[in-house]
């Protein structure tokens, strides 16, 4: 039989300078049975094992991907919120599998078929969700080989060609936005989100931005 109580974790200090808490699962056959979780701070490290002690049986990736996405809601922003979505919704393929039951083979298929739609990076980001999640609720080590990232140059305009959209925008406000962002090097959230009380003579108060929420809206 296999019995399961609640208690406070028993968490140490290892020599690398992580933490461990060791999360009793009961007893099997007379036997006690711990599964250990490992983290940067203590708090942390108690944390993981609370969570990992109170998992509910058989618990899903889809389930175990919204308590981690939830669990991150108030201290992220609505633009990391949004991303996690996206990466969740990647990983669908798996959403109905308990996550103690995710081996090593289903995993590798899972990053082959990734890689077959996606660019590396995007795959490197979308697995990195899954080890965030798989981390939250066991202790995650699995080894898995990723496509190799290949470095892309990102193309910077000239000044012919900088002035040229400037002067093909098709209105005045774009013409600003353009120059904001080529000369004054404000991000696109940055750019929309300013009033005219961030415009102070000849300078420009950057105090806010604007980011897309996990519904698409501003």
């Amino acid at each position: 039989t296999h019995s399961k109580v609640s208690y406070m974790p028993n968490v140490e200090k290892l020599k690398s300078g992580n933490w461990r808490a060791k999360v009793y699962l009961g007893r099997e056959n007379g036997k006690i049975k711990f599964a250990s979780v490992t983290a940067k701070t203590k708090k942390e490290a108690e944390l993981k094992a609370l969570l990992y002690e109170s998992r509910i049986d058989d618990l899903t990736f889809l389930e175990a991907s919204e308590r981690y996405i939830l669990s991150k809601s108030n201290t992220l922003s609505p633009n990391t919120i949004r991303s996690y979505r996206i990466l969740q919704r990647r990983l669908s393929s798996i959403d109905s599998i308990p996550i103690d039951k995710l081996t090593k083979e289903r995993i590798q298929k899972l990053v082959n078929e990734l890689s077959a739609n996606l660019s590396p990076k995007s795959v490197k980001s979308t697995y990195g969700f899954f080890t965030a999640v798989m981390n939250m609720f066991t202790d995650y080590k699995t080894s898995i080989t990723l496509p190799v990232l290949i470095r892309s140059k990102t193309p910077i305009p000239s000044k012919e060609e900088l002035r040229l959209m400037i002067d093909k925008a098709h209105s005045k406000e774009l013409s600003v936005a353009i120059e904001l962002a080529a000369f004054g090097s404000l991000r696109s959230g940055e750019i929309c989100a300013l009033t005219k009380e961030d415009i102070h003579g000849d300078s420009v108060s950057i105090s806010k931005t604007l980011a897309l929420d996990e519904n698409g809206k501003y």
